[in-house]
């Protein structure tokens, strides 16, 4: 179990450089616009799609053509460019590397011109046609028509277009991919509910029609949602849809999820502005999918003991201040420190000695770094560097202030960081006006605002070493 819990603090602190998409884009933005009609009969279900998209070069190279996949039901029917100019698409059903059985409508579609590194763009991507179940084609898990019982629209069936290239690695990749701004227009008939990795912003019912529009405040990954006859109970932050029959081990598995919650939140405070923790069930023999603060999950799952680490660690993802996993954020030291402490402080220790070592050779690689402060790391071309060495010194704080006082300081820097613009400059101002702990004190002062963590690190070989020069 031990090494269970220092794998998701490790996959937790590293996830941001994990999120790269080898088709050589990152997502910027989406709207997803579809209509579905549902039927019994697999191949009279269709739905017709529209999927705007903004996207960054993030190759070296200009970019030329971007590559989609669909569910292999579904035809494309037209690409344009950022002035609605028509953009030359090819496509064809193909199989895909790395998968026993898998074909997918494989598209190439030509940029009207090269987009050159770092440079953004948009295009809109045209669709109809039904959904086949992909357990047909061996891939587990994946067998949503657009059935009026249920159904669903996510990326796992290629119900929308993909940007990835026809192989299981850049397939995975897409999956992964870091949190973005999404909008969805969904229509679909029927007395069923919608629930997603999305929220409802509004609906409107015309007859029997269905017309929802879905967007978060924060960040969020792949577009996901169930259609389905669903009930929904809340807690705080924390929602669950579920299906008839289960209520009572939704209450239950509610109660426990939101109590964790509750227990997060005395000790830090609110959660993130907009932040909310969804779990929506989905029928037996459905896979298991989500995250980024949403999980489908069959029945089963809600009547589990305990909390999984996966669903724990979306609780706790609650409370992170940089949603997006930006690399040299100003909160990934501290995120990654009160993570730690909060869910496993059984691994507090590992924690400190593994940001030692790593910053410990930063040091020694580079000395300027040693005399810049922790304010100043972006500025002065560190931001590489300051994820780890922000989480050191969070760790020396922690440990000069004791959990109690530590965990105080920082619901009060949430309350003052809250929805304004932040950096680490910031953070060090607040630390001087408000940390009244002498030691701490002095440590923020010198690693925060001073530049002076070189000359701690010089005269220590271990964490308890430099603890021990401020205690």
């Amino acid at each position: 179990m031990r090494l269970i819990s220092v794998f998701f603090v490790f996959f937790w602190f590293v996830s941001p450089s994990v999120w790269a998409n080898d088709s050589g884009i990152s997502l910027l933005n989406s709207t997803l616009i579809t209509k579905l009609h549902l039927d019994d009969i697999d191949n009279k279900g269709q739905m017709v799609g529209a999927y705007l998209v903004s996207f960054r070069n993030t190759s070296k190279k200009p970019l030329t053509r971007v590559t989609l996949l669909l569910n292999p039901s579904l035809n494309y029917t037209k690409a344009t460019g950022p002035k609605n100019n028509l953009l030359s698409i090819s496509s064809n059903v193909t199989a895909i590397a790395g998968y026993e059985l898998l074909e997918l409508n494989v598209a190439k579609v030509q940029l009207p011109e090269p987009l050159g590194a770092g440079k953004r763009t948009e295009i809109v991507v045209h669709y109809k046609g039904y959904l086949t179940n992909m357990t047909y084609m061996a891939v587990e898990g994946i067998k949503e028509t657009l059935n009026p019982s249920f159904t669903m629209i996510r990326a796992d069936s290629f119900g929308y277009p993909v940007f990835a290239e026809a192989s299981r690695s850049s397939i995975d990749a897409a999956f992964a991919h870091k949190p973005f701004q999404q909008v969805a227009f969904i229509d679909y008939p029927g007395t069923n509910v919608i629930a997603g990795n999305l929220g409802i912003s509004d609906k409107t019912l015309d007859g029997d029609n269905n017309s929802v529009t879905m967007k978060n405040p924060v960040l969020t990954g792949l577009f996901s949602a169930a259609i389905a006859p669903y009930s929904r109970l809340d807690a705080g932050p924390v929602r669950v849809s579920f299906l008839q029959a289960n209520r009572a081990s939704a209450q239950k598995f509610l109660a426990m999820t939101a109590g964790e919650a509750q227990r997060i939140e005395s000790l830090l405070g609110q959660p993130s502005i907009g932040a909310e923790l969804r779990f929506i069930e989905v029928p037996n023999g459905y896979s298991d999918s989500g995250g980024h603060g949403t999980f489908f999950r069959e029945a089963r799952a809600f009547d589990a003991p305990s909390i999984e680490p996966e669903i724990l660690t979306g609780i706790l993802d609650l409370w992170k201040v940089n949603g997006g996993g930006r690399p040299g954020h100003w909160s990934n030291g501290l995120d990654a420190l009160v993570r730690v402490a909060v869910s496993t402080p059984q691994n507090l220790k590992t924690l400190q000695q593994s940001s030692f070592d790593d910053s410990l050779t930063f040091f020694k690689t580079d000395k300027r770094i040693g005399k810049t402060s922790l304010a100043d790391y972006a500025i002065d071309g560190f931001s590489n560097q300051s994820d780890t060495v922000s989480t050191l010194a969070y760790a020396v704080l922690n440990s000069i202030l004791g959990p109690e006082a530590f965990f105080e300081f920082v619901k009060e820097l949430r309350i003052k960081v809250r929805g304004q613009y932040t950096d680490v400059q910031m953070v060090a101002d607040f630390m001087k006006d408000n940390l009244k702990n002498k030691a701490a004190k002095k440590f923020a002062k010198n690693w925060f605002s001073s530049g002076r963590a070189g000359k701690d690190m010089a005269k220590a070989k271990s964490f308890e070493d430099l603890l021990g020069r401020y205690k």
